[in-house]
């Protein structure tokens, strides 16, 4: 049942209540299947076979047919810009040719407006029909030419576009070895995207930027003036951007804000992003309810990352994705000081296989296993700890000057306290050290980490 379940996990209330609708009355066995399936999410294989007293064989075939009968639920509310243009020649049959012409005229119109060259190849040779049936020769003449240009557009787009995804998918991988020269050929492919007007194209040159920015070659700036431009783009192009991609886009600039340490406030960005997010799965609300918990947590409002905590545990979430609620319990209970709730927390981070795929956060739970060690003043414990970060960062990570500054703090006030010294959190040095925090989490354990350290000894 799982494939079957895979996709019906995925679909908006709205499909669910029409697919139930459509085969509700049906008594056959694909109709079964999908009814079963929609009331009780954990129907098995073989349950639903002994259930129907039906063969191995008839289910994998119903489980077949009924994914069909879903995908045509998927596909009747999917916009088809094809549609609309096989309705000239339906209108040129019928003798309707100005009617015929009007639709072509707003359709070339709506499709120019959008880019979609694929599209307007099919429409110029619909026009072309026109032509025949009218003998207008002075039209088919600018039609040609529209064709030639259009299909200069078409082949520049497609060629573009796969360099585009190509290097996005470069950038993705943090261990990717990206040139610094690289940027060149980034911004040579951003100049090119806007040259073709194709918000798509700048979108996703832009994301290549902003990825390079904060991935591989970190410059906070450049990639807040990125994301700022993504979120124009978007803006620019709200009628052609579907809102499904403007939530995204959004959402990402809010990320970007809740972060990194900047002044602009997300909040505005969050509200604009929970009223469509969630369309492409679960997982993905799960992601934005994540990065609203930190935001709360290290700006100092405990109650409101309480709240969305709540949210996160009560949220489905794919299991290589559960682990992060106990990364968030962890936090929380650093932030109450807590140690019996993060010790337990962090075991259960342990547990999970996936762990080794979140470098970031185990380094944020290993700096806080200092921390709650420094509290309790047992400096011998936490100078192991430390030699074991140092150990995780050089196989982990890259250079990255927020954890190595991390690291370096915790070394510095570790040590202080095994030779009985006091870290004075007001110092020179420290409030230096820590203007160069670019990442607010890094910001808030360092915090943490310096106020542990001084605190008077009895």
């Amino acid at each position: 049942m799982q494939s079957l379940r895979d996709i019906l996990e995925r679909l908006t209330p709205d499909e669910r209540g029409k697919l139930h609708e459509i085969h509700f009355e049906r008594n056959t066995v694909v109709s079964r299947m999908i009814i079963e399936s929609l009331d009780n999410p954990l129907l098995t294989q073989e349950e639903f076979i002994e259930g129907d007293g039906i063969t191995p064989g008839t289910f994998n075939k119903s489980q077949s047919l009924a994914i069909d009968a879903v995908y045509e639920v998927i596909s009747s509310a999917l916009r088809n810009p094809y549609d609309p243009i096989m309705l000239i020649r339906g209108l040129l049959f019928r003798g309707l040719v100005k009617e015929a012409r009007r639709q072509y005229n707003t359709l070339e119109k709506e499709y120019s407006r959008q880019g979609i060259y694929s599209v307007l190849d099919t429409l110029y040779h619909e026009g072309v029909r026109i032509c025949y049936q009218t003998g207008d020769l002075k039209w088919l003449a600018v039609l040609v030419e529209k064709i030639t240009i259009n299909a200069t557009r078409l082949a520049e787009y497609t060629k573009l576009d796969g360099l585009l995804i190509l290097q996005m998918m470069k950038l993705e991988k943090k261990a990717a070895d990206i040139s610094p020269s690289a940027v060149k050929d980034m911004n040579d492919l951003y100049e090119r995207a806007v040259a073709l007007r194709h918000p798509v194209l700048v979108q996703n040159a832009l994301y290549s930027l902003y990825s390079y920015y904060t991935q591989h070659d970190f410059n906070m700036e450049q990639a807040h003036v990125v994301a700022r431009l993504m979120l124009e783009n978007a803006e620019q192009y709200r009628d052609t951007i579907d809102i499904y991609t403007r939530t995204l886009i959004n959402n990402n600039y809010a990320h970007f804000l809740s972060t990194y340490v900047v002044a602009e406030d997300p909040e505005p960005y969050y509200r604009i992003v929970e009223k469509n997010i969630g369309m492409g799965g679960g997982l993905e609300l799960f992601d934005f309810n994540f990065q609203r918990f930190n935001y709360y947590l290290v700006t100092g409002d405990h109650a409101r990352s309480e709240a969305v905590h709540a949210k996160l545990r009560e949220s489905q979430q794919e299991n290589r994705f559960a682990l992060l609620t106990h990364v968030a319990a962890a936090w929380l209970a650093l932030d109450e000081n807590d140690h019996a709730w993060f010790t337990a927390e962090i075991g259960r981070f342990y547990e999970t296989p996936e762990y080794s795929d979140f470098p970031e956060h185990e380094f944020a739970l290993r700096v806080m296993e200092i921390i709650f060690a420094l509290r309790r003043r047992d400096y011998d414990y936490a100078a192991g700890k430390v030699d074991a970060l140092r150990k995780f960062h050089v196989r982990k990570f890259r250079p990255a000057q927020d954890y190595r500054l991390l690291l370096n703090a915790a070394q510095r006030v570790v040590y202080a306290g095994l030779q009985g010294k006091n870290i004075a959190t007001g110092s020179r040095g420290g409030r230096d050290e820590a203007t160069n925090i670019a990442l607010r989490s890094v910001g808030f354990l360092y915090s943490r980490l310096m106020a542990a350290g001084s605190r008077e000894r009895g």
